[in-house]
């Protein structure tokens, strides 16, 4: 067994609980914006860095 499995043993369940939902808000939340982010592209966004003419030399 790893110490990090052997510490998540020891938690008690309540930080377990409360560990295990922010992991999975946070996991939703990034899924969220990479969601947002495909459909902004999809939808025809283009980055401004995209849109800006190439720097003259």
């Amino acid at each position: 067994m790893t110490k990090q499995v052997a510490d998540w043993e020891r938690l008690p369940a309540a930080a377990r609980d409360v560990q295990a939902e922010w992991c999975h808000g946070a996991y939703d939340q990034m899924a969220a914006a990479v969601a947002e982010r495909l459909r902004m592209f999809r939808d025809g966004f283009v980055p401004p860095a995209a849109q800006a003419p190439p720097p003259s030399k």
